[in-house]
């Protein structure tokens, strides 16, 4: 998530030699808590979420078939790949001053510190997902997590900021290759319930990653500790990595076609619309020619998918009527859940002059709510039916922004609520959009699903505290206007009868 916090006027001061052993123990007991929490979850998940469904042909050879719980064995390296993002990525925003101090950075490297990865990370999604298309999903999940770790070390070492915005950026390019086959891979291993199941776990992971994220960094960040941070995660990286090539099953298309001017504009399209939303609440004009340039990319790129016979991405899967208004509906859920964590923070820190350690303290039910939507999801699409828990959940959505808006000096309830109904859309409404789509057919999805929440987290942030800022009341207006936006998504038809893919090229 492109979210930040305000810096606090912070000195850096010497730690002791008992300090920077306190905090080794401290990150390696609670990271090492997180693998074995990952493990267990992914197995009681399952376990109560599976009963009465019809079972697929396991994936995993060699292992027991009449152990059910094995054939989940594939999420544990997903899981840390997952947990690992959330973790890099949020934990470096409430260490900034630290780091800043450390390296001597101006400003505006500071600024490129953290807005590198979301760039980073939106321009080479397509690129990632066709790589995992074509050589394999296991095999660039793996490639991301070993690039996840050696730029974790190369930054912990880094002695100039240049050298950490570089080892920043080549992490970016590793989380789109981990985002991409994670997405791809649930979508190709499991179906029906048991891909609810899976997202619901992805969802809950990253959820959990991103709201301990500064509490972590706000718990390293001073003199070093940074530093220690980011090699632990280069660990678990590595560990992640080992996994994958144990316990996950390969898959990829029969057949991709590389076309070096899609793969161009798809690039310059993503880097420039995610560069233009950084820009706007500082440059407007610079914002507005950033976003000219991405924006006629984009359209550059959909205009030649959809008059290539072998497309890069299928544009074309929007034209399935049960696709795009789950796509929409995941895309206003990241953008309104990115805009009200962002536009609280601000409230937080602004008008109540909170310390970022209490504004992280204060968010945390935002995380927790997350987890709650994505693990509760599959149970509740059962029982109730998916078309309603999904309407219930924008519902929820657009309630809780409302109620933020009137009283934002009370958090507690309605900071929950939206990430309730965020955990719930980012599982049920991202495994809908497999439910039509062949094997062949996953990467495309992975992509245009990844696309879709960076730019609704990058736009959410933007459009909505551009906003904020444009009035003296901007605080309730921005939270009224991300209401409005999403609650018209809350009407949901049943979704119309679709011919039946041959259980062969059925995706999963």
């Amino acid at each position: 998530m492109m979210v930040g916090f305000q810096e606090p006027p912070t000195t850096t001061t010497a730690i002791s030699a008992a300090h920077f052993g306190f905090q080794c123990a401290t990150t390696s007991a609670v990271l090492g808590r997180m693998i074995s929490i990952l493990c267990v979850w992914t197995r009681l998940c399952v376990l109560a979420g599976i009963d009465g469904i019809h079972q697929t042909e396991p994936v995993i050879i060699g292992i027991s078939r009449n152990r059910l719980w094995h054939k989940w064995l594939p999420m544990v390296p997903m899981l840390l790949g997952i947990a690992v993002q959330g973790l890099a990525t949020t934990m470096t925003n409430p260490a900034l001053p630290a780091i800043a101090a450390d390296l001597g950075m101006s400003p505006r490297a500071r600024l490129w510190v953290i807005d590198v990865v979301p760039l980073a990370l939106a321009a080479g999604l397509v690129a990632a997902a066709r790589a995992g298309d074509q050589w394999g999903r296991r095999r660039v999940l793996a490639c991301g997590l070993i690039g996840y770790a050696v730029c974790g070390l190369i930054g912990a070492a880094a002695t100039t900021p240049w050298v950490l915005i570089a080892a920043r950026t080549v992490t970016g390019c590793a989380a789109a290759a981990v985002l991409a086959s994670v997405v791809a891979s649930i979508g190709a291993i499991y179906a029906a319930h048991e891909r609810v199941l899976a997202y619901g776990m992805w969802t809950g992971t990253f959820g959990a990653a991103a709201g301990f994220g500064p509490i972590v960094g706000g718990l390293l960040g001073t003199g070093s500790g940074w530093r220690i941070g980011m090699a632990a995660c280069a660990v678990v990286a590595v560990l992640a990595a080992a996994l994958t090539f144990r316990l996950l099953p390969d898959s990829r298309a029969t057949a991709v076609h590389w076309d070096l001017p899609s793969l161009g504009l798809s690039v310059a399209g993503l880097a420039g619309c995610v560069t233009a939303m950084q820009e706007l609440p500082d440059n407007l004009l610079l914002a507005a020619g950033l976003g000219f340039v991405g924006v006629g990319s984009l359209l550059g790129f959909i205009m030649r998918q959809l008059r290539m016979s072998t497309p890069f991405i299928a544009i074309r899967i929007f034209r399935n009527p049960g696709f795009t208004p789950n796509w929409l509906r995941a895309v206003a859920g990241a953008a309104t859940a990115s805009a009200a964590v962002y536009l609280v923070t601000q409230h937080l820190i602004q008008s109540r002059g909170d310390s970022p350690a209490a504004v992280g303290a204060a968010l945390l039910p935002e995380a927790v709510g997350v987890v709650l939507g994505a693990v509760c999801s599959p149970r509740l699409a059962k029982r109730f039916g998916q078309a309603i828990v999904l309407t219930a959940s924008v519902v929820l959505q657009a309630a809780s922004l409302a109620w933020l808006s009137t009283d934002p000096s009370s958090i507690l309830v309605p900071i929950t609520g939206v990430g309730i109904g965020l955990g719930v859309l980012g599982t049920l409404a991202a495994a809908a959009l497999f439910d039509a789509v062949t094997a062949e057919e996953a990467g495309h999805v992975g992509a245009i699903q990844e696309v879709g929440f960076a730019l609704g987290n990058g736009l959410g942030v933007a459009v909505f505290g551009l906003l904020a800022t444009s009035f003296d009341d901007g605080y309730p207006i921005a939270m009224i206007a991300a209401a409005l936006t999403i609650a018209p998504l809350a009407h949901s038809r049943r979704r119309p009868r679709i011919a039946p893919v041959p259980e062969r090229q059925r995706c999963g």
